[in-house]
């Protein structure tokens, strides 16, 4: 089988985001393999181990993802792995774990857009006819009214949304948490009497005005753009600028884990059962679904999921 044919199989097996986050990753490897002239691809298990050890400040998790990236980017040049299951690499990690050699980053929490806030940025851009910024705010309406991650935004097509009176039926494909691209059906249904800050007239007019099939890409942004359509880069820069026009969490530390905190703690607050929520937000655990929770919480460790 040829590397080009190998290449293109792996990198269909994962998701766009994780695709581009394993892409990252492996990239900061190679460079440091080159300032301390090191072969990268492929490389040895200790030249691995040293990287690794190298970043023993960062979290446990941030390692780990590291180690999956490097041994993704074997895979893609046709190489065979050379991390062992009980190899050098391995036993690195497990007995940083169990010294406590490697403390989770903890790092301020995002602020939450919840739904109130984010209908105060609808209803503060009212009447607006600029496309770039109907881009945006149907990008918040989908992102915190149903949930939606940034790589299923970024994936998003107009084929993938049927429009009727009642709302919007939007079918999802693969994503972080769907590599086997099962996808699923998610409904935005209009507000009642569809007032201006209805998310799903936003989306609607966003559908009118776009003369491209995908419905969200950063290309006319000064923010990496991927082959996948949007980068996290370029939610995060929208949904702030989106903040700060409007003065709603104005200096709140917003990301595109905002739309999803947003969504997950106005359910907790409006007394949704926990069950309830995570299926609706498509978690298979409820200890998934806790993770979203912004009430009274000052500080979350970082778990960067891959």
């Amino acid at each position: 089988m040829s590397s080009e044919l190998i290449a293109e199989l792996t990198g269909a097996a994962l998701a766009p985001g994780t695709r581009y986050e394993y892409d990252r990753r492996a990239k900061l490897f190679e460079d440091w393999c080159n300032t301390h002239a090191l072969q990268a691809w492929p490389s040895e298990e200790r030249t691995i181990a040293r990287y690794v050890h190298s970043l023993e400040t960062q979290s446990l998790q941030h390692m780990q993802a590291t180690i999956s990236a490097i041994m993704h980017g074997h895979r893609q040049r046709g190489l065979a792995s050379p991390v062992a299951d009980d190899g050098l690499v391995r036993n690195y990690m497990a007995g940083a774990a169990r010294r406590g050699a490697v403390k989770p980053q903890v790092l301020p929490s995002e602020a939450p857009i919840r739904f109130g806030d984010a209908l105060a940025v609808l209803r503060h851009f009212t009447g607006t006819t600029s496309r770039q910024t109907l881009k945006k705010l149907a990008y918040l309406s989908l992102g915190v009214f149903h949930d939606l991650r940034n790589d299923n935004l970024g994936q998003l097509e107009k084929r993938d949304i049927d429009v009727d009176e009642a709302g919007l039926l939007v079918r999802l494909r693969r994503s972080k948490s769907d590599q086997v691209g099962k996808g699923r059906e998610v409904w935005l249904p209009h507000l009642k009497d569809c007032p201006a800050e209805c998310p799903a007239c936003v989306v609607v007019r966003h559908l009118a005005e776009l003369d491209e099939e995908r419905l969200f890409t950063s290309a006319s942004d000064l923010a990496p753009t991927s082959a996948d359509g949007l980068t996290r880069l370029s939610g995060t820069k929208w949904l702030r600028e989106l903040c700060a026009v409007s003065g709603v969490l104005i200096d709140e530390p917003i990301s595109t884990r905002s739309m999803r905190s947003g969504c997950t703690t106005s359910m907790y607050e409006a007394g949704v059962p926990e069950h309830e929520i995570a299926a609706f937000l498509g978690h298979k655990r409820a200890q998934t679904t806790r993770r979203y929770d912004r009430r009274g919480e000052a500080e979350r460790t970082l778990h960067l999921d891959v």
